[in-house]
């Protein structure tokens, strides 16, 4: 996504696909970790380019970390309390509760010339189908887009792997006059709380050792993206 947010966004999320014959693969992933000492506390950051002009639809992006990769709880303990969940949950959210702002990102999109649509990220409460991310675009973006949502989870599950999940990400961007977007990149990052990184790299091991996994899904199948970690400090 580098997502600085530099996983997503993320929106009528149209990616660009290329033909998915055997052995083509129509998106370049790569995942940076803030930094890559054993045990030490870091942000992450994640993108996606498509490399095609055709379109395909993606329902959602399912990020696992690293195996060991714990999320820091502190960095996600205030919560936007949620009265909507319409285009206007992420307003509350800048305008009302600030300090619950984990992230950020952005979405690079080609439609009658190449734009960027940038969004924040919010913990919240209240959120559709027991989601805890809002992704807030602010109004006054490219197009006159006015403020979007849209809603993802962080598993904090010690029994599942910590993962990130981004649902229907094609359905968030709203353009004028029924316009469709493609997208040409996507990057995000969490961060957490000020001086609270996300996420603490597993005690042993080497970070660049270790694969990511990226799921994409869309109507008609799927993709399953192995992706070596890198670090940067």
């Amino acid at each position: 996504m580098i997502l600085r947010f530099t996983l997503a966004v993320l929106l009528v999320l149209a990616l660009p696909m290329a033909s998915r014959a055997a052995g083509t693969d129509p998106y370049t992933t790569s995942i940076v970790l803030s930094d890559g000492a054993s045990g030490a506390a870091t942000t992450l950051t994640f993108s996606f380019r498509a490399t095609s002009q055709s379109v395909e639809k993606v329902g959602e992006i399912n990020i696992q970390l690293a195996e060991g990769t714990k999320v820091n709880g502190a960095a996600f303990s205030k919560k936007c309390r949620l009265d909507t969940t319409g285009s206007k949950a992420g307003e509350v959210c800048s305008q009302k509760f600030r300090d619950t702002r984990i992230g950020e990102g952005h979405m690079t999109v080609d439609m009658l010339g190449v734009h960027t649509v940038s969004a924040d990220a919010y913990l919240v409460e209240g959120g559709p189908g027991g989601a805890n991310i809002v992704f807030y675009f602010r109004s006054g973006q490219v197009f006159g887009v006015g403020a979007q949502s849209i809603f993802g989870t962080i598993s904090l599950e010690e029994q599942e792997p910590t993962r990130i999940r981004l649902h229907d990400i094609q359905k968030q961007l709203d353009l004028p006059l029924g316009a469709k977007a493609e997208v040409e990149k996507g990057s995000f990052t969490f961060t957490g709380e000020p001086g609270k990184p996300a996420f603490t790299n597993p005690p042993d091991g080497s970070l660049t050792s270790w694969t990511y996994k990226m799921q994409l899904s869309w109507p008609k199948g799927g993709q399953t993206q192995a992706v070596r970690a890198t670090t940067a400090r």
